[in-house]
């Protein structure tokens, strides 16, 4: 949860260095919305085409509700590729240029 908190916060921060406050609502309310359909939440993973599962699977969205899906859930371990995404964009949104 702290990684996937670090990766979406880092997210938020990026655009709000970047965007003007009424442009950077729109952009993260857009942003919330695809993060939704993408990540597994409200259309699962395996009924994607796909080219658009494998572009899921990259995004935090998809490797933190599979992560709390997995522990929570089922009580199993978190996958490694899940780990791996979370402190990608974790990493990518802390260096990110502001």
């Amino acid at each position: 949860m702290v990684l996937g908190t670090a990766a979406f916060g880092g997210i938020g921060l990026v655009l709000a260095g970047v965007l003007k406050p009424l442009v950077n609502l729109a952009v993260v309310n857009a942003l919330f919305v695809v993060l939704l359909l993408l990540g597994g939440m409200l259309i699962p993973l395996a009924k994607l085409p796909t080219g658009l599962a494998a572009v899921s699977k990259a995004l935090p969205a998809a490797a933190l509700s599979q992560a709390l899906h997995a522990s929570l859930g089922h009580g199993s371990p978190v996958t490694a590729h899940d780990w791996a995404v979370l402190v990608a964009w974790a990493v990518a949104a802390r260096w990110w240029p502001r």
